[in-house]
């Protein structure tokens, strides 16, 4: 009985598998290998156009950022100050300290977001660009191909 599930989890996954990239050999191919250069041309200019858009988002990200740690950061000090000041043990002082505490988490916090999207809008574009490679690629392979059947 393992050995019936094992196989037909292999044939399963066998057939799952990605086949190789079609190779044109012919001249009655060019058609499909010219529709295929075209379609790839579109989808790397269009990822072009993806990137451009990440990369803005991505300054206005890291100037997001930039003023969150800023923030944070006199939060921070503030912070510190009332709770110098709250010393003293009056109830009133103790509320404000309380308050600044409050207001400084929120904004490490807000930072802590700011750089996230930092770094989740570079893994965007590092993807973006990992993509243009294998297109760009694939464009290469299909030249080679073109030349090879007019040869």
């Amino acid at each position: 009985m393992k050995t019936v599930k094992y196989l037909l989890l292999m044939g399963v996954s066998l057939l799952c598998l990605k086949t190789e990239a079609q190779k044109y050999k012919t001249r009655a191919d060019s058609t499909k290998l010219n529709l295929e250069y075209t379609k790839l041309q579109s989808e790397i200019s269009q990822l072009e156009l993806n990137r451009k858009e990440a990369e803005l988002n991505l300054s206005s990200f890291q100037e997001k950022a930039e003023n969150s740690t800023l923030n944070a950061e006199k939060s921070s000090a503030r912070n510190l100050d009332d709770a110098n000041i709250a010393q003293d043990g009056s109830l009133h002082s103790a509320k404000i300290e309380k308050k600044s505490a409050n207001t400084a988490y929120r904004d490490s916090r807000t930072e802590k977001k700011d750089n996230n999207s930092v770094q989740s809008e570079s893994k965007k574009i590092r993807s973006i660009d990992a993509d243009i490679r294998k297109k760009q690629k694939r464009i290469l392979e299909l030249d080679k191909m073109r030349t090879e059947l007019v040869g």
